[in-house]
């Protein structure tokens, strides 16, 4: 019996060593070094899975995994993850593991791979503590690509369980349920997101007939209804469409389906809640967004999105307090972050902040210039308002203090004191 423990021993010790030795090697994270204090509950950024197909065209394939895994671990409220437009920032680029850590302040890491050969799926993937440099977890999966979903429910489980996370059972089935099980649809859906994300007129046309289709194929599939109202919301933002009308409508229709679908789904209620609002049903539509961060409070795009309603409704102090923890959780956030922080800061009245915030833009758009001189006016720069809404009148002569009662307040307050700002900026009735 001693002999037989020895000799366990001494094997495990050996198997420890192979692993470790073989293990890669990763630099250290200073915790002093990272850009952003580490946040008070178990933190994760996951890079891009590689793409090992051999095929360019398979991009989408391996990205919307990725996107899928962050997205149903930010909907455990226990963790912070990173939004996937901050670490998509680093696809297709060498970098290490420390300097993801340190850039985005966060303890770990997750990056893999993934590679499609016919009806097998091959996904590598692994966790690592980049303040100690350990890495915690690895694993090779080899299935049918039938099986994808389970197999992205067991990587996510493994990663909750890794972090000695405790999760209720029923928040589990909730954050793991999966919207189809054909994937056939599922496939459709990505290619719609793909198209979705390059963001022109063209590309919406193309991303709504792409989730058509994963309806078609899944009559019950609430993502691709849901993915269908925000292209009908864009569609009739910006005017691509010959009835922008009608796609309010549809839009609005496809959101409450989605709903109906998937009452769990946090994507779901904030289309609905973007919906109800661009139809000026404010108190649905905050609803919607409030039911929508209950049920996943990590998701950047959706804190900073909600300022808009948070604002005209009256609550910019809140609005602020948003976008500031949704540049948190996407450090490499885009310009219309800093546009929507500016603006709830002019409301706020944070005239100082609010300028600094929209100096910050990289390549301010136009419309953003209404606000910024409306921040100079308070600022009693009244002349450099007047030179910037004399150059936002040059991509925008029709504009008017008039047009301004288009903009959905529920605040008359706020809208008024903007009008007149505005007005006092050089901007006609």
């Amino acid at each position: 019996m001693v002999a037989v423990i020895a000799i366990t021993l001494v094997i495990a010790g050996g198997a420890a060593y192979w692993f470790n030795s073989r293990a890669p090697q990763v630099e250290v994270a200073s915790v002093e070094r990272m850009a952003f204090s580490l946040p008070d509950k178990p933190s994760i950024a996951v890079l891009p899975f590689d793409n090992l197909s051999g095929d360019p065209e398979q991009e989408y394939f391996s990205d919307g995994i990725t996107n899928d895994i962050i997205t149903d671990l930010s909907k455990f409220s226990g963790l912070f993850v990173i939004s996937s437009n901050s670490t998509f920032t680093y696809k297709g680029k060498p970098v290490k593991v420390q300097q993801v850590a340190e850039d985005l302040g966060v303890r770990y890491v997750l990056e893999g791979s993934v590679q499609q050969m016919g009806d097998l799926i091959r996904i590598n993937a692994q966790l690592i503590d980049a303040t100690n440099g350990r890495h915690l977890w690895a694993e090779r999966y080899e299935r049918d690509t039938e099986d994808l979903f389970a197999l992205q429910t067991e990587i996510i489980e493994t990663i909750v369980a890794t972090l000695a996370f405790r999760v209720e059972e029923v928040e589990r089935e909730r954050v793991l349920h999966k919207g189809t099980e054909t994937l056939a649809a599922y496939d459709y859906f990505l290619l719609g997101q793909k198209a979705y994300i390059v963001f022109t007129k063209e590309s919406m046309t193309e991303a709504r007939m792409l989730y058509e289709k994963a309806i078609d194929l899944d009559p019950n599939y609430a993502h691709a209804y849901a993915g269908l109202a925000f292209v009908h919301t864009y569609l009739h933002s910006y005017n691509w469409t010959e009835d922008v009308d009608r796609s309010l409508e549809i839009a609005l229709e496809m959101a409450r389906k989605a709903v109906a679908l998937s009452p769990d789904d946090y994507l779901s209620h904030w289309i609905l809640g973007r919906a109800y609002h661009k139809n000026r049903d404010f108190d649905r539509g905050m609803a919607e967004y409030e039911r929508a961060l209950e049920l996943n409070s990590n998701d950047a795009s959706l804190l900073a999105e909600m300022v808009n309603i948070l604002v005209q409704t009256g609550r910019a102090e809140e609005a602020i307090a948003q976008s500031k923890l949704a540049m948190r959780i996407n450090p490499h956030y885009p310009d219309w972050y800093l546009w929507n922080l500016g603006w709830a800061q002019y409301f706020a009245g944070d005239y100082e902040d609010a300028l600094a915030s929209l100096k910050r833009m990289s390549n301010p758009p136009n419309g953003s210039l209404r606000t910024l001189a409306a921040v100079l006016v308070r600022l009693g720069r009244v002349e450099e308002a007047r030179t910037v809404i004399a150059a936002f009148r040059e991509k925008a002569p029709d504009f008017t203090v008039a047009t301004m009662e288009n903009f959905a307040f529920q605040n008359r307050t706020y809208l008024e004191r903007w009008m007149e700002d505005l007005r006092t900026a050089g901007l006609p009735d």
